[in-house]
């Protein structure tokens, strides 16, 4: 037979208009609680409940978003409620908790979350702060403790860093130099007076000395005038 307190337990989870649903067998539907807009309501504001100490523990990098998502279990009669995470396009099951009622599964995910946010005021945290053993006990790792800078007051938020910053375009060497000014070369077009005499970190050589000489066809150099056409004036 069908556990007496368990039905009383499913339902008060669900309410009046839950009862309409019941099948006189072993469960209430899953879907009645549904249709009951202040459980609805209640339900919204523990996610978000949630979501504030799922950022503290388990860190809020940039496309690190977490969500509290409820599953239901017909021959169970049981729904679970379960902490989510989801970095880039993986996801990741944090929590579970498992009741007769959605809202006292979700209840119990709030719960736990309360109870591991072991922080204080002025504490600066980065990334995830600890983890669960396989024995379901949830612990804060030694390496990752929160950072209190006693110099600085409570409240201050200049101490708060970006974890990552954008990385260059290309390398100094490849990228095109500035001209600042060209001239007519003889050609019909306009040429550099700087790019020739820009060695590869982006200095100008030294006067005098010609970058640019034509090699003759013996492989040595020809020779060329003292002042250098590429010098700078």
């Amino acid at each position: 037979m069908y556990n007496a307190n368990e039905m009383m337990v499913q339902a008060a989870a669900v309410g009046v208009d839950g009862l309409a649903e019941f099948n006189g067998g072993t469960s209430l539907s899953g879907a009645s609680w549904l249709n009951n807009q202040a459980k609805l309501e209640q339900l919204h504001e523990l996610r978000v409940m949630a979501l504030g100490n799922a950022k503290i523990i388990y860190g809020s990098e940039k496309f690190k978003f977490y969500d509290v998502v409820v599953a239901y279990s017909a021959p169970e009669a049981k729904f679970a409620a379960v902490l989510v995470c989801n970095f880039n396009e993986a996801t990741k099951i944090l929590r579970k908790e498992v009741a007769a009622c959605p809202l006292a599964a979700v209840r119990d995910i709030v719960h736990g979350l309360h109870v591991d946010t072991k922080y204080n005021v002025g504490d600066q945290l980065f990334g995830q702060q600890g983890g669960t053993l396989r024995d379901g006990v949830f612990g804060l790792h030694e390496w990752k403790s929160a950072v209190a800078d006693s110099s600085q007051d409570q409240d201050d938020t200049s101490s708060l860093l970006r974890a990552s910053f954008s990385a260059p375009a290309a390398p100094r060497v490849d990228r095109q130099p500035y001209k600042r000014s060209r001239r007519d070369n003889g050609r019909g077009d306009y040429w550099d007076r700087d790019l020739g005499s820009r060695e590869p970190e982006g200095r100008l050589s030294p006067e005098g000395t010609n970058l640019a000489a034509p090699i003759a066809q013996n492989g040595s150099h020809q020779e060329v005038s003292s002042t250098s056409f590429w010098a700078i004036e």
